[in-house]
Order: structure tokens, then sequence, then C-alpha cells
């Protein structure tokens, strides 16, 4: 293929969320696997925003699924339609896409349930088109990974039929079932079958996947969750960020610091924001005293075998795939 035909060629990039580095080299046996290094913390709502705008959390603002907004004391979660929790106006891929001449589509697939300022941002310079939504609310019962994969590499080939040269990214909650299940057969199913879709649609355009986090063995500690609660009340603290790193606002006093040092378990890091997060506009969007988990129990949805937020490797290692026409 010469130069011109490929400038000419489409892009679709698959968003994989929670796919570890690990799994991915394992899975998509099709696909050239280079490994990338996702942010800190690792949630979604930062990893999407910083892939697509190539900018780091404190530049960008979306820190953690629940934080506070520099306008006021309360603490929000960053993915609903909450205009209070400001973001600030962000060039994305989208953006670039346009300027050299593609079409820019975003197939919002299971971020369709959510609105606000956070999807706004991260999809800004995209026509957006609604689906194919594959997982979302459907986690625990799992609809069948051939129907599910059919489903998204139809309405990809659809977008590529329409619109040409193209920069097309869809999203795909595998998260949500690794939440539930760990990487089960289940999820090692759906993956090969992603695998082998992304090799037939890589005849037509270029085709790669990356994700924004992994997730590790993860179980709800009620103990911890209890003692950190009456904690927080008692000291008149807030919590924000999730999954396997929370922090503490109003914590700026070092007596608490030492109070909460005897109070966690040896398998819970307390770690000062500074250490964790370089200066920027809106770094103090996380409270002064982080906790991070190290182990397999800390605070989660009691419903969860796996989960992410955290630093481990196993959390931050994610895959950057490419297919190549055969």
């Amino acid at each position: 293929m010469d130069r011109e035909e490929e400038r000419g060629r489409s892009l679709v990039v698959i968003g994989a969320d929670g796919v570890g580095l690990a799994d991915a080299r394992r899975l998509w046996r099709g696909a050239r696997i280079s490994a990338m290094s996702a942010e800190l913390p690792t949630t979604s709502s930062t990893g999407w925003l910083s892939s697509l705008t190539g900018l780091a959390p404190v530049e960008h603002g979306a820190l953690g699924v629940v934080q506070r907004a520099e306008a006021d004391r309360v603490a929000r979660f960053v993915l609903s339609p909450d205009p209070d929790l400001a973001l600030p106006p962000v060039a994305t891929a989208f953006e670039d896409a346009a300027r050299l001449g593609r079409r820019a589509i975003a197939l919002t697939g299971d971020l369709l349930d959510l609105d606000g300022p956070w999807r706004s941002r991260l999809l800004a310079g995209a026509e957006i088109r609604e689906g194919p939504r594959l997982l979302a609310g459907r986690a625990v019962e799992r609809p069948e990974p051939g129907e599910l994969v059919e489903t998204l590499e139809s309405a990809l080939a659809r977008t590529l039929d329409e619109a040409a040269p193209a920069f097309v990214w869809c999203h795909v909650d595998i998260d949500l079932a690794i939440h539930h299940h760990g990487v089960d057969p289940w999820v090692e199913d759906l993956l090969a079958r992603l695998d082998a879709a992304a090799g037939r649609l890589a005849r037509r355009a270029r085709v790669v996947a990356y994700a924004d986090h992994g997730l590790v063995p993860t179980r709800h500690d009620p103990g911890l969750a209890a003692r950190l609660a009456a904690f927080c009340e008692r000291e008149g603290l807030a919590v924000g960020g999730a999954g396997r790193m929370r922090w503490l606002y109003d914590a700026d006093d070092p007596r608490i610091e030492r109070a909460l040092r005897t109070l966690l378990p040896e398998d819970v890091r307390l770690v000062r924001r500074e250490a964790l997060f370089p200066a920027g506009p809106y770094r103090a969007r996380v409270g002064p005293l982080v906790l991070l988990a190290t182990g397999t129990r800390f605070l989660t949805d009691p419903l969860y075998t796996h989960d992410h937020g955290g630093g481990s490797p196993a959390e931050r290692r994610v895959p950057f795939a490419v297919w190549e026409a055969r």
C-alpha cells in the first residue's frame, strides 16, 4: 500500500474499558501490542479524557469520579449531568482529526447513559452517534459474546460505509463485566472475538484499540469502611475518589494524619497528595491525604470481585493494540 492510499484510509479506535496489558497480549493474538501507562487515578473518567486530549489530569480537571470543584465544598460525581462541576474547554483528538480533513465520529457505545460536562468535554468536536450499547446495565447477566461483537462490528462497518476518510472512536465497557467476574471464560471469549473482528475491519481501515486501566482482585472490607466512616464523621472530613484510591478533604491537620496511620491496616498506604500528582491548576480537586489500596481488601462495591483506581502495575499497564491489513 503506497503512502497516498494509506493517508486516505479511515482510522477506527476502540476504547476497551478495563482491559489490562497482560490479558490483551494473551487474547489479542492478531494485533501488535505496545505497553502504555495509565494516568492516576486509574479511573475511566480520568483515563479517557487524558487519552483524547493529551493532557494530564491536573490540567483537564477530571481528577476522580468524586471530587470537589473550586467553587464550593461539595464533593460531586464527575460523570453526572451536574453543571456545577466545571471542566475547562480542551482540544480533543476529534478536533485534530477534523483539521486534517477526517470526518470525526464518536459512537457513544456504553457511554450512552452518561450525559453532562464530562462527556461533552470528552467528545468535543465529534459527530456523536448513539450506540451500540453493549454491556451498560447488563454486566451481571452478560449476553452471548458473539452477539455483542457482531453488533459492534456491524456498527463500525456501517459508519465506515457512510464516512471516509474518517476517525471513528467507540467505547466498549468491558470493565463492568470484569468488576463482577474478573477475566473469566466469558470475558476471554469476548476479547478473542473482538480480536477477530478488529482483524476483519483492518482490511478496510486502520484499527487500533487501547484501554484506560486494568483491574485487580478487590473485596469490600466492611470493618475498614465502618472505622473510616466513624473517623471522618468525628473529624468532619469528606471523602473523594473512587475504587482503590480515596482521598480525604479538610485533612490538613498533622494530628489527623497521625491518627489515620494508626487506624489503617498495613495494606492501605497513606500518601500526601503532592507525592502522587504534579503541580497543576486542578490538583486541589484531590484532598490532601490519599488512601491507596495495595492488597485485596479495601473500599468497593460489595458485589465486586475486582476494582481499579490505584497505582499497582496491573492497574496502570494498559495496551495499545494495532491490527494490520492481511
